[in-house]
């Protein structure tokens, strides 16, 4: 790990991740109704989790991320097979520079935003 003073992210990682992953999927589903945890308890529709694994960069080289992610239908009380959707995204993307591996972290979690609003889209046509 090398510290750069120059180059430092404004929030936690944890923070950063659930409010780009939230902006990514109001813009996709056309909704501003996106709300994270722990705003979020009891009155989604949709509940989205994501388990991140690994969040890995190196300028010049590859970015990275590894993470599990579920989609759960609150609506019929997770009755149905359609309530739930789970997957794992290995995201890779390179990048040249520091102003580059943030795009290229952004273009993942950009990626893994659109798997996530097509299975809230799957699931609400359902």
């Amino acid at each position: 790990m090398e510290i750069l003073e120059q180059q430092r992210w404004a929030q936690p990682l944890k923070n950063e991740i659930s409010r780009v992953v939230a902006e990514h999927l109001s813009v996709l589903l056309g909704t501003n109704k996106i709300i994270t945890y722990p705003l979020a308890a009891n009155k989604s529709d949709y509940i989205v989790t994501i388990q991140v694994q690994n969040f890995e960069s190196k300028p010049s080289e590859n970015v990275q991320m590894r993470a599990y992610w579920t989609v759960r239908r609150t609506l019929d009380n997770f009755q149905t097979s359609n309530t739930l959707a789970a997957m794992q995204a290995i995201l890779n993307a390179s990048a040249s520079n520091y102003d580059a591996l943030i795009m290229a972290h952004n273009q993942n979690l950009s990626r893994l935003s659109a798997d996530i609003a097509k299975s809230i889209t799957a699931m609400s046509s359902n």
